[in-house]
């Protein structure tokens, strides 16, 4: 058994308990949560920490098998240009991708990551999820516009999908890769998938002002790069909808969708979204946001509207460290009237629960095991982020 006591403890599913203590089995399933008061009380065999004890972090939308990539694609190009570096310069090759691929996973683990919603195109990364203390469910990605190729694209995804799948401690899914890189047919594919079963869907969205471009015209910088990458958009239909719109009318309404980047989403996207799907989940990824596009989205517009915020690193490819605590630290640093407890909610609990996660992860609660995080160097004063506050990992 072990007592775990702090400045501030975070259980998620209430507001910090200032000199609360955490109780833990052995094998750390929270026990129970005593609170604590203004002056710390001593408890026998009890461990006090300078900080904010937190569950561990879920990270709901990374790229484990692009890690190969850091420092390779210029920053604050755009993502069409983004994407058409990514293309000429990736690779398949087992040898260039799997020792970054373990040494990124074993960064994650010591920065208290206990969860990953993970995009996979490869079965690169199996072993590494195998044998993997943190808990990941692997999106399986389905890319191509390109209707002849339907039934192959779709086949070699339910191959990979059997793979990630075939371990009970893993989960996996099957997903669309974006609004605007799936076929009419892989969308049915896809939905036709879902019928009577648990697959939970990622898909990036409105990462690019030219993505509503190419929706509502067939125009724009990201079709344009999307031809020269051999896409045949001729057509492609359009409408009055936004590429959100248009794409989660062609999802299922009996899964968890879980939105990634929304950099360019507005209020009324807001609005017509939660009127069609009732099981959204709106993942950040800001420094991804910055390295990529130079610009977020509007996060304290879609705190306002109340929709539920995930966090996520998005790949070593458009990031240089694939860590949730800077994640918030850099909302904090653009937004701080957003409050300390919402970014942790953002950063555990709700990640959790778009993955399916929460009978386990996210919050201290009885019969759980979460992993525990301590965030050192914290304003207590004002309950924020610093500069130079940083994660250890107690459990």
């Amino acid at each position: 058994m072990r007592k775990i006591a702090a400045n501030f403890l975070c259980p998620i599913v209430s507001g910090p308990l200032q000199n609360g203590t955490l109780i833990l089995d052995d094998d750390g399933t929270v026990l129970d949560i005593l609170y604590g008061g203004k002056k710390f009380r001593e408890h026998e065999s009890v461990e006090f920490y300078n900080g904010i004890v937190v569950p561990g972090f879920v990270n709901t939308h990374c790229h484990l098998e692009l890690s190969y990539l850091k420092n390779e694609i210029p920053e604050k190009q755009g993502l069409p240009e983004f994407l058409s570096n990514l293309v000429k310069i990736r690779s398949n090759e087992p040898g260039r991708i799997l020792g970054p691929a373990i040494e990124a996973h074993q960064n994650m683990q010591r920065l208290g990551i206990t969860a990953i919603g993970d995009i996979s195109n490869s079965p690169h990364t199996v072993s590494v999820k195998n044998n993997s203390r943190i808990t990941y469910h692997t999106f399986v990605e389905i890319w191509g516009n390109d209707p002849r190729k339907e039934t192959e694209i779709f086949s070699n995804g339910i191959e990979l999908f059997r793979m990630f799948s075939s371990n009970p401690q893993q989960t996996a899914s099957i997903c669309p890769h974006s609004t605007y890189s799936v076929s009419e047919a892989l969308f049915r594919d896809i939905f036709d998938f879902c019928l009577g079963k648990k697959n939970i869907i990622s898909i990036h969205n409105q990462e690019t002002a030219s993505e509503n471009d190419l929706f509502r015209s067939n125009q724009g910088s990201l079709k344009e790069i999307l031809e020269q990458l051999g896409d045949d958009l001729s057509t492609f239909t359009t409408g009055e909808d936004s590429s959100l719109i248009a794409t989660l009318k062609k999802l299922p309404p009996n899964q968890n969708i879980l939105l990634v980047h929304n950099t360019y989403t507005t209020d009324r996207d807001v609005i017509e979204a939660k009127e069609i799907h009732t099981s959204l989940f709106w993942v950040l990824c800001p420094r991804a946001n910055l390295y990529i596009e130079d610009r977020l989205p509007n996060i304290p517009m879609l705190h306002h509207q109340n929709v539920t915020l995930t966090l996520g690193t998005d790949s070593l490819a458009s990031n240089d460290l694939l860590s949730i605590l800077e994640e918030m630290k850099t909302i904090s640093a653009y937004y701080p009237e957003i409050d300390l407890k919402d970014l942790l909610q953002w950063g555990t609990l709700n990640g959790a629960r778009a993955l399916g996660l929460d009978a386990t992860h996210g919050s201290f609660e009885r019969g759980k095991k979460p992993g525990v995080n301590l965030i050192e160097n914290v304003d207590f004063e004002g309950m924020k982020l610093m500069e130079n506050s940083r994660v250890k990992v107690l459990l």
